[in-house]
């Protein structure tokens, strides 16, 4: 990375990276929508109450968010220090002297988390580092689910919604129906439902959906969708539980969740962003869509850009009506997938190499997206077969672009794009295909 000895500004000499993947934290999140950059800017030139601006930004974003009577929220660094402050609540539930104690909890009967057996354990860290212990269930077999959660040292469950697409797995109605009354007759006290919604936006209406299914807390992103500062989130739940997690975080100090501090920057800047953000998709929504109003042109942009003239190569593009998986978010708008019809015997003799280079080896975080990627570094793709390198090329490339891979081809999703990003994209792949592929290939 260049550093700035021309009088430029350090922010100006940061390469730009075409994002056509989502709205990843490995990729600094989001574009901040202006009104919370103003709020930002505006807040940062005085001192405020922590406590009381944690208390009115919590009633405005309850409030937006449509919650039922008797719930708030609380602004936390990000989703996973929302998984972090509800866990804690929920283990310490106002006993101060349990605040204290974290993250040992040998002396707290209930510190069980259950978790889905088929759900994402990414963030099993976000729950472990509060001394909880995890236990997982498969939240199909309803019949087991209800034993796990009548036991008295379970603490919560923590659901990831949007991860386990099985078509038979509970609702989140279902899921709260039966922790909360697994310990009916036992005199035990219902059992919290917290869900991970963190990339569960668009559409807008989840913002309200999961409350009134009867969720306790549900945790939302500020820095994907809503375009809020990268490091923020929030928990929207019960007012108790609520107290609870704020007992166990900044800027309290003898507290777990101390260390995931965030700004009066940051709580305005998010609490702007999430107004603008509703009226927005509800603007969208009221027009025909909540996101193909943004998205669609940059997909025609890059249908375009691809088509004429035709690529190198067998290559096919397919519109999809939404998203392939769950992690390139959000669903429900239309993406790219760019279907390469070519294998590694038609590649230049330089191509073939590089791929033969990085045959056997595995990146080393891989796990959901094959052994070529790391979800954390996605600029680091090991170009291992003709997909990856497809991905590899466009990576190191100036300016770098970022791809979701398939089996056999890319997917670009225009969430994360505009109509000057596109151009790039059409062109830089054009590049990497040129380069590739034999001329008599490229004809």
């Amino acid at each position: 990375m260049p550093t700035a000895n021309d009088g430029s500004t350090f922010a100006q000499t940061v390469p730009k990276v075409v994002n056509t993947m989502a709205n990843m934290t490995s990729l600094s999140g989001s574009l901040m929508r202006p009104p919370a950059l103003a709020a930002m800017a505006e807040i940062s030139t005085k001192f405020v109450d922590m406590h009381g601006l944690y208390d009115a930004a919590g009633d405005r974003i309850a409030q937006l968010c449509r919650a039922p009577e008797g719930y708030t929220a609380h602004v936390v660094c990000g989703a996973a220090a929302g998984i972090a402050h509800a866990t804690a609540a929920c283990l310490t539930r106002g006993d101060h002297s349990k605040v204290r104690a974290l993250p040992n909890t040998s002396g707290i009967l209930r510190r069980v988390v259950l978790l889905d057996a088929g759900g994402d354990d990414r963030w099993d860290a976000a729950i472990a580092l509060t001394g909880a212990v995890l236990r997982r269930v498969d939240v199909e077999d309803r019949a087991a689910l209800r034993t796990e959660c009548a036991r008295s040292d379970v603490a919560c469950f923590m659901w990831f919604d949007g991860y386990n697409t099985s078509p038979t797995i509970p609702s989140i109605a279902e899921l709260v129906s039966i922790a909360h009354s697994a310990r009916d007759g036992g005199g035990g006290d219902p059992v919290p439902v917290l869900v991970d919604a963190a990339s569960r936006l668009p559409p807008v209406s989840n913002l309200w959906s999961m409350t009134h299914a009867g969720a306790d807390c549900v945790i939302f992103s500020g820095g994907k969708a809503i375009r809020g500062p990268q490091t923020s989130g929030f928990l929207l739940g019960r007012r108790e539980l609520i107290a609870h997690a704020r007992a166990n975080g900044s800027p309290n100090e003898a507290a777990v969740c101390r260390p995931m501090k965030t700004s009066k920057e940051t709580v305005v800047g998010l609490v702007a962003a999430l107004e603008a953000f509703v009226q927005s998709e509800l603007s969208g929504a009221a027009s025909g869509g909540y996101a193909v109003h943004t998205s669609q042109p940059v997909v025609d942009a890059l249908v375009a850009g691809l088509s004429s003239p035709p690529l190198p190569g067998a290559v096919t593009l397919t519109v999809l009506p939404e998203g392939p998986w769950h992690d390139v978010q959000p669903r429900g708008h239309p993406h790219l997938a760019v279907k390469f019809g070519f294998t590694e015997a038609d590649l230049t003799y330089e191509a073939r190499e590089m791929i033969e280079q990085h045959r056997q080896v595995r990146a080393a975080n891989a796990d959901l997206y094959g052994d070529a990627n790391d979800h954390g570094r996605p600029l680091a793709v090991l170009p291992n077969t003709v997909v990856n390198l497809v991905a590899h090329r466009l990576a190191v490339g100036v300016p770098a672009v970022a791809v979701n891979t398939t089996a056999d081809g890319i997917v670009l999703n225009p969430y994360t794009m505009n109509l000057a990003d596109a151009a790039i994209a059409s062109r830089r792949l054009r590049e990497v295909l040129a380069w590739m592929l034999p001329t008599s290939s490229k004809l």
